[in-house]
């Protein structure tokens, strides 16, 4: 994480289709907040639609509801997407 901060590298991550990829257990375990806490810039995407079946719509409510991220995070990173 170190190397990514030093090297200003920004994140693209696709939540939803982690868990069904194997990537992590489900959204709860899911390392997105320790990134951001980190001070890692990130913006939240959307993987393959058709199977996943999430927009980014779905993904932010989804970090919502699962109390990952409230609405001023989830500001910054949607404001980290014009960066």
């Amino acid at each position: 994480m170190a190397m990514i901060l030093e090297n200003d590298i920004h994140l693209s991550i696709c939540p939803q289709s982690n868990s069904p990829s194997g990537t992590t257990e489900n959204i709860k375990n899911h390392p997105i907040l320790r990134l951001f806490d980190y001070g890692i810039k990130l913006r939240v995407n959307t993987d393959d639609l058709l199977l996943f079946n999430a927009t980014i719509t779905d993904q932010f409510i989804d970090l919502f509801e699962n109390n990952i991220f409230y609405f001023e995070e989830i500001d910054r990173i949607c404001k980290n997407a014009f960066l």
